[in-house]
């Protein structure tokens, strides 16, 4: 068997096993390490007819639109103050690391979100002028999108993208997408082909290599077995898209609520009832200075990587 990433022969090293803690849906599994370039990979895989199980449509959070949470409107207040660029953005900054996977502001170009779930960041970002496409594998969260004013939304996966010209886009992005993938490999070799020259790719994912991954290890919540199929750190990611003919331009950490929701599993087991403390405010704004500090480290709990095709 060989590393996706880095070609290893090696045996991967089992760490811990590990289980679906945001649903407790049944199903034991194992995680596991490449010894050569640290890449995590989830044993076994889930099988195609066990994917939309884990997927829950009325649960899964991208599923869902809350417009009117506190999280939600603030993102759309942040991806403004982004494309503002004023004195108060600028102190704004000063004590949130970033907007995650929000591409610099260009005219009429032309983005498509894979894994746009019910379209809240394609809708924010047609307000600023975007071309706005999107997929997503869940037909409801699809068919809502639509209907918010979204005509250029698809369902399916990545493979999706082949039905565009080469050289199409202006920027693919995927937040949160690539490591529910079972060939990241191939997406980010399509994702090449598909943008055009100068285009950006812009990819954000949890880290494996944390402090909250280090620290929580199976209860670390963005771990998510089994939705999570693989797990990158900046170095296999880069080197993945590097083989794959990228350029990376710019490494970011936008972490949020790694370290509240590892604390909410072990709470939840010990206390042998599902909590529900991330979506919780002021815990979240609690615990925040958390993921701050780590970003600033250079271990937060997640990462965005843009890629440029030259």
């Amino acid at each position: 068997m060989y590393c996706l990433i880095c070609n290893s022969k090696d045996k991967p090293l089992k760490l811990y096993p590990s289980r679906d803690r945001m649903y407790d849906i049944k199903g034991k599994f194992s995680t596991e390490k490449c010894p050569s370039c640290g890449f995590f990979t989830i044993s076994p895989k889930l099988k195609k007819s066990e994917v939309s199980q884990y997927y829950p449509s009325d649960m899964y959070y991208s599923y869902i639109d809350n417009g009117g949470s506190i999280f939600r409107k603030l993102r759309k207040f942040l991806i403004g103050q982004f494309y503002k660029q004023s004195i108060l953005s600028k102190i704004i900054f000063l004590f949130i690391n970033t907007i995650p996977a929000i591409p610099p502001l260009r005219d009429r170009g032309k983005i498509i979100d894979i894994g746009c779930g019910s379209g809240e960041t394609l809708r924010n970002l047609k307000v600023y002028g975007w071309d706005v496409y999107g997929v997503d594998i869940d037909g409801k969260a699809i068919t809502y999108a639509k209907k918010s004013g979204l005509p250029h939304v698809y369902t399916g996966g990545y493979e999706y993208l082949s039905r565009f010209p080469d050289n199409y886009f202006d920027v693919i992005r995927a937040y949160h997408v690539i490591e529910h993938m079972d060939k990241p490999d191939e997406f980010a070799r399509l994702s090449y082909k598909k943008l055009k020259k100068g285009g950006e790719f812009i990819i954000g994912t949890p880290n494996g290599r944390s402090i909250a991954a280090k620290l929580f290890k199976s209860y670390w919540y963005n771990l998510d077995t089994p939705r999570h199929q693989y797990i990158f750190s900046p170095y296999n990611l880069q080197l993945l898209l590097k083989n794959s003919g990228f350029h990376s331009a710019d490494l970011r950490y936008c972490s949020g609520g790694g370290f509240l929701g590892s604390v909410q599993y072990i709470l939840s087991e010990r206390l042998h009832k599902q909590l529900d403390l991330i979506n919780n405010p002021f815990l979240f704004f609690l615990f925040y200075p958390l993921d701050f500090v780590s970003d600033r480290m250079g271990l937060g709990d997640v990462f965005v990587v843009t890629s440029i095709k030259e």
